[in-house]
């Protein structure tokens, strides 16, 4: 432990870890959406209340030209099924090849940045690769979380600093540093 100049609370010693980005790393964080207290729970809403309007135009759409009698019945229905055949095929299908290539695309720009070389101290999370380098202090920091093989310190809603177990030096565990950042989160609050 050190001393804090000009204090006498004492801070624990800093942490230094390195890890490469692979897809086990980062399928901790995707594992692990976003906690609910950063306050993305709307996400979900928003993407029925989405489908629910979509439903709806869709069905407006192919109901009102037969309200007006501009085709039959059949022509209706016939509209209205391929409209949500097109709606399925885009929720089932495009949707979630958007959403691996996202993924996909991110790991690779990740995997590019070589080994990830952090230190975690009374400072700040600071974060350095090949081609990065950045500090946040502690109060920038979100949320602290768990997943079975790593914790992740929320930087925002979206970004998370993993923190895996295999990576932490010999003789730290978890508990350890997860007793760190708090203790360096209070006195920086």
């Amino acid at each position: 432990m050190t001393e804090t100049p000009g204090t006498a609370v004492e801070t624990p010693g800093p942490v230094e870890y390195r890890f490469t980005w692979t897809p086990e790393v980062y399928n901790e964080i995707l594992a692990r959406r976003p906690p609910e207290a950063l306050g993305l729970t709307g996400s979900r809403k928003g993407m029925i209340w989405t489908v629910a309007g979509a439903v709806g135009l869709i069905a407006v759409l192919a109901l009102l030209p037969m309200a007006f009698g501009l085709y039959g019945g059949e022509g209706g229905l016939i509209a209205l099924w391929g409209a949500a055949a097109a709606l399925l095929a885009v929720l089932l299908v495009v949707l979630p090849h958007m959403r691996r290539a996202r993924i996909a695309a991110d790991l690779a720009t990740r995997a590019r940045q070589g080994e990830v070389r952090v230190r975690l101290s009374a400072e700040g999370v600071a974060m350095a690769s090949d081609h990065a380098r950045g500090l946040t202090r502690w109060p920038g920091v979100a949320l602290v979380s768990e997943t079975p093989r790593a914790a992740l310190i929320w930087l925002g809603a979206l970004i998370a600093v993993p923190v895996p177990d295999a990576a932490l030096p010999e003789g730290v565990t978890r508990a350890d540093v997860l007793a760190r950042i708090a203790a360096w989160r209070e006195v920086a609050a």
